[in-house]
């Protein structure tokens, strides 16, 4: 291995890094509602987020397992779901950039939440980069709860209607207005 082959990977590294951020920032403002869904989530229920992460997860080896099928209609169908659970890891990690970003925000007292939403995925992308602990604990971690805040993130929420309180019509009995 030679000098420029190892550039030639931490070049390739870094502009996954960047697209990466710069994908869940753009997600970030398009999606505003889902990802601050996402993020209240992440924040409020982070043991659902986990355990939903984790089915999400399963689906993930299956849809790669179904593109590794020689058949055409499957590997069709397996590319779809992967796609698809691609789309809600993106919204959930937007969700965790912006609950990043918001507590850099806190501790640093920043003004724009632009800034903090840039800070928190930048912070986010580098902890996965950390040789061992990130490639092995924090990518995976990082990738269960993005799929499950995603996925609570994308669902319908339950509305509840409660019946307005209406008072009695008073009733004249003299027929008089």
């Amino acid at each position: 291995m030679n000098l420029a082959l190892v550039q030639f990977g931490v070049a390739i590294t870094m502009a996954l890094l960047t697209s990466w951020s710069a994908l869940v920032i753009v997600t970030a403002l398009a999606l505003p509602q889902q990802t601050h869904r996402a993020q209240t989530f992440l924040d409020k229920n982070t043991k659902k987020c986990f355990f939903v992460g984790l089915v999400m997860a399963v689906l993930v080896f299956i849809a790669l397992t179904m593109v590794g099928n020689p058949a055409g209609p499957i590997k069709l169908v397996g590319m779809a779901l992967a796609l698809s659970l691609g789309g809600v890891l993106i919204v959930g990690g937007a969700g965790i950039a912006s609950l990043l970003g918001s507590r850099i925000g806190e501790m640093s007292g920043a003004r724009t939440s632009f800034g903090m939403l840039v800070r928190g995925s930048i912070v986010h992308s580098f902890a996965m980069l950390f040789p061992l602990l990130g490639w092995f604990l924090m990518l995976p971690l990082s990738i269960i709860f993005a799929l499950g805040s995603g996925v609570l993130a994308i669902l319908p929420q339950k509305q509840t209607y409660s019946s307005p309180i209406i008072p009695p019509l008073s009733q004249d009995v003299t027929g008089v207005a």
